[in-house]
Order: structure tokens, then C-alpha cells, then sequence
């Protein structure tokens, strides 16, 4: 194992939005990172992809990750109180580049 040199005096977390499979209820995860280090585009949806996989089924059964339009009406229900059309740019989540 190769031990790393911090890249400063961090510990990072993300949150992640679930929902019921249902669609009725909604909630925030929230994912360690690390500690020490800055966690990459490449390393974040690599942990993403681990949570849902391994982490969200055994922790809250019956959820799972929101789809892109779920996040938007997500935020517009915590904003504004209400929904709205989905922007075509929230059809889909884009890759990382």
C-alpha cells in the first residue's frame, strides 16, 4: 500500500438525493470521500456508482438514486413549493469529461 502525501486539511463528503420506489417520498444520502484528500470527477462518480450498487440497497431498502428530472423537481419543490416542466438539458446526466 502506498501512502499518499494530504492534499490538505479536508474530509469530503457528498450528498446524493434518493427516492422511494414508489416516487412518493424523497430524501439526501450522504457519501464519505476521504480524508486528505480532493476527491476528482472520475473518483466521486466511481463512488456514486459503488453506493448504489453496494451501500443504498442494504441501508435504505426501497430506494434508489433520482433520475435526472426527479432532481429537478426536487429542486424546484425546495425552492419554489411546486413543479415544472423539465429543461431538455435535464433529460439525462452527462457524462464526465
Amino acid at each position: 500500500m502506498t501512502l499518499k502525501a494530504p492534499h490538505g486539511p479536508v474530509e469530503t463528503e457528498i450528498k446524493v438525493h434518493i427516492i422511494s420506489d414508489d416516487g412518493e417520498a424523497r430524501g439526501v444520502a450522504t457519501i464519505g470521500l476521504g480524508f486528505g484528500q480532493y476527491a476528482t470527477p472520475a473518483v466521486i462518480a466511481a463512488r456514486i456508482d459503488e453506493f448504489e450498487k453496494n451501500d443504498l440497497p442494504r441501508l435504505a431498502p426501497g430506494y434508489r438514486l433520482q433520475t435526472a428530472q426527479e432532481l429537478f423537481d426536487t429542486a424546484c419543490l425546495e425552492k419554489a413549493g411546486e413543479t415544472y416542466a423539465t429543461p431538455k438539458a435535464w433529460m439525462s446526466y452527462q457524462p464526465i469529461e
